[in-house]
């Protein structure tokens, strides 16, 4: 029995089929299944390098950088071991390169380029240091996303809480944008017209989704290796 979906669900139309693979995966109409899609062809690690897996991708970054809580940039490890009153960061750890969770359990009240504080220590969520020793946190690093933090409502849901001269303000994660009336980040509908992506759908139909979008291909066609582009079937 030939097989023309291997990897994936086909759906049978009429006339031919469709061929819809999980995430990570393109529909390889030569050999007839779904195989994996190197993310790193489209998407960038800035100040690291792209690492492709299957089904999926990560960033890695060069000593001493670390990355945000985009999973998307590298920045560079800084553990501030003082924070004054009027919430600047101070006196670097210098001689050693040490994780969020070191820095703030052990050594600091700051962390990172952006002086991001570090979170009270009596929020009862207990993780485990490099040393293996029980430690209590509030949260991993995320900027200063708790609102009893940030000081905006909802603490900057689906963006990074930062201090600015004015107070407080949100950077939005990617596919989202700042709600200035608000002050929080909601879904960017890349599906409008006039809204240019990099990668737009080329005989599909664009579907908005939390954070990003999705191309479902029109009948009789079928997704390529290229990004977002449907091919005939």
């Amino acid at each position: 029995m030939l097989l023309l979906c291997k990897n994936g669900v086909c759906v049978n139309n009429i006339p031919g089929y469709s061929c819809y693979c999980s995430s990570g995966y393109v529909y390889n109409s030569t050999l007839l299944e779904c195989v994996d899609h190197d993310e790193c062809e489209e998407e960038s690690c800035v100040g690291g390098v792209c690492v492709n897996t299957l089904g999926s991708y990560y960033c890695s970054c060069p000593p001493p950088l670390v990355l945000d809580d985009t999973q998307r940039i590298c920045n560079l490890s800084v553990c501030w071991q003082h924070v004054t009153a009027d919430l600047l960061c101070q006196s670097p750890l210098l001689g050693a390169q040490v994780t969020f969770v070191d820095c703030c359990c052990l050594y600091g009240e700051g962390w990172g380029m952006g002086c991001a504080l570090c979170p009270p220590t009596d929020s009862g969520k207990t993780i485990k240091n490099t040393t293996g020793n029980q430690l209590t946190v509030l949260i991993p690093y995320a900027g200063l996303n708790a609102a009893e933090d940030c000081g905006i409502l909802h603490g900057c849901e689906n963006g990074r809480c930062i201090r600015v001269a004015e107070g407080y303000t949100c950077d939005c994660y990617h596919g989202y944008e700042l709600d200035m009336t608000s002050m929080t980040c909601v879904d960017i509908n890349e599906c409008e017209d006039g809204f240019s992506v990099a990668f737009p759908c080329v005989n599909a139909r664009c579907v908005n989704t939390e954070g990003s979008f999705r191309c479902v291909c029109r009948r009789g066609y079928v997704m390529s290796r290229r990004l977002n582009h449907c091919i005939a079937a």
